[in-house]
C-alpha cells in the first residue's frame, strides 16, 4: 500500500512538468525567435520588415524574455527549425502595404501533461494568428506585443505570456475560429500551467461549440477534448475526463480508415499519446488493470513515444514485477531521443536500485 501511494504521489510531481519531458523548450537554453521573409521582397517590404523586427525585439526585452530576433530569407531556412519559436513572415508586398502573418512553430512549445510538443505542432499547424499591419505604430506594437506572449508560452513563461495573450484574445472575433482557436489552446493550457484548472476548464468547454466540425479540423478538436480531459482530472473529476478520454480515443479509431496514408503515422502517434493519457488519469483511481492496459495499447503502436516504456516500468516497479520494470527502463533509455530529458537520469536511478533489488533474494 505504501508504495502504491508512493506511485500516485510521484506521478502527481511529475505530471504537472509534463512539457519538460518531452519538449526542449525548459532547457534554459535562449529562445531564437526567427523573422522569415519571402525571397527578394521590395525595398518597402523590407523596411517594414525592420521595423516590425525592431517593435518584436523591444516587446521581447520589456518582458524579459531570452530571445534573439533574426532576420532569413525562406530558402534559408532548414526543414526542421526545432529552436525557432516564432516565425514573422512579411508576404510580397507593394510599398508600404505588407500582410504581416505570423506563426508560432510549436515544435519546442511547453506540453505539460499530455502530448509532446512535436505532436501539438502537427495539429496546430494550421491554427495561426494573424495581423494585418497598415503600416501604422501601434500595429507594430501589437505585432510586438503578440510576438512575446508566443514566445512567453513557448518558453513556459505564463505569467509573462497569459496578459499578452489575453489581449490579443480580446482583439480577434469568434469568427476567425483559427486564429482564436490557438490562442484560446494557449490560455487554457498557460491557466493549466499555472494550476488554475477550473479557469482552463471553463475556457475549453466555452470554446467547444465554436469549433468546426469539418474533416481537416478533427485535429484540433482532438488537441481540445485532450485538453479539456486533462484539466478536469486534475481538478478531480475523474468520471468526467474518463469519458472524455474514450470518447477521443474512439473518434480517432473511427477516423483511421478515411485517413491519408502519409498521415498515418501521426495518427498513430496521436492515439498512442491519447491511449497514455488515459492510462494516467485512470492512475489516480488506482485502476492499475486498466492502466495497463491503455500503456500496452499505445506501446502496441509503432509511433508510441519512448516515454511510454518508462511509464509501464514505473507501473510494473509498483506492481513489485522487478524484471519487466528493468527491462522497460531500459527500453525507455534505448529509445529516447532527447537527450536533455529529465527522465533519463530518472530511468537511470531505478534501474540502479533494481539491479541492486534483484541481487537480493526477495523475503519469503
Amino acid at each position: 500500500m505504501i508504495k502504491c501511494f508512493w506511485l500516485l504521489a510521484s506521478c502527481l510531481i511529475l505530471l504537472p512538468g509534463f512539457g519538460a519531458l518531452t519538449g526542449r523548450a525548459q532547457t534554459g537554453e535562449p529562445a531564437p525567435v526567427l523573422m522569415l521573409l519571402e525571397p527578394a521582397l521590395p525595398a518597402a517590404g523590407r523596411e517594414r520588415a525592420a521595423e516590425l523586427r525592431e517593435a518584436v525585439a523591444k516587446a521581447l526585452l520589456e518582458a524579459g524574455l531570452p530571445a534573439g530576433v533574426e532576420i532569413q530569407d525562406e530558402a534559408g531556412v532548414p526543414p526542421a527549425p526545432g529552436g525557432y519559436l516564432l516565425v514573422l513572415r512579411v508576404q510580397r508586398c507593394a510599398g508600404a502595404s505588407c500582410r504581416l502573418r505570423l506563426t508560432f512553430q510549436t515544435s519546442v512549445p511547453f506540453a505539460p501533461n499530455f502530448l509532446s510538443s512535436a505532436l501539438q505542432a502537427t495539429l496546430l499547424a494550421r491554427y495561426t494568428p494573424e495581423i494585418v499591419d497598415t503600416g501604422a505604430p501601434e500595429e507594430a506594437a501589437r505585432a510586438g506585443a503578440l510576438a512575446a506572449g508566443l514566445v512567453g508560452y513557448g518558453t513556459g513563461n505564463c505569467e509573462i505570456a497569459l496578459p499578452l495573450l489575453d489581449r490579443e484574445s480580446r482583439r480577434i472575433t469568434a469568427a476567425d475560429y483559427a486564429a482564436r482557436a490557438a490562442l484560446d489552446f494557449y490560455r487554457a493550457r498557460c491557466h493549466h500551467r499555472m494550476q488554475d484548472y477550473a479557469a482552463a476548464t471553463a475556457l475549453l468547454r466555452d470554446g467547444l461549440p465554436l469549433l468546426p466540425a469539418g474533416a481537416l479540423d478533427r485535429g484540433l478538436r482532438t488537441l481540445w477534448w485532450a485538453a479539456l480531459a486533462d484539466a478536469l482530472a486534475q481538478d478531480f473529476a475523474f468520471d468526467r475526463a474518463l469519458r472524455l478520454d474514450t470518447r477521443n480515443i474512439a473518434a480517432v479509431l473511427a477516423d483511421q480508415d478515411s485517413a491519408p496514408s502519409s498521415d498515418s503515422r501521426d495518427r498513430e502517434r496521436l492515439l498512442a499519446e491519447l491511449y497514455l493519457l488515459r492510462g494516467r488519469h485512470r492512475l489516480y483511481l488506482y485502476e492499475w488493470d486498466k492502466v495497463l492496459e491503455d500503456y500496452e495499447a499505445a506501446l502496441a503502436l509503432p509511433a508510441a513515444p519512448a516515454y511510454a516504456y518508462y511509464l509501464r516500468g514505473l507501473l510494473y516497479y509498483t506492481l513489485d514485477n522487478r524484471l519487466a520494470a528493468r527491462d522497460d527502463f531500459r527500453r525507455y533509455l534505448t529509445g529516447e531521443l532527447d537527450s536533455t530529458s529529465p527522465l533519463i537520469p530518472l530511468a537511470t536511478r531505478y534501474i540502479a536500485a533494481l539491479d541492486a533489488l534483484l541481487a537480493t533474494p526477495q523475503a519469503e
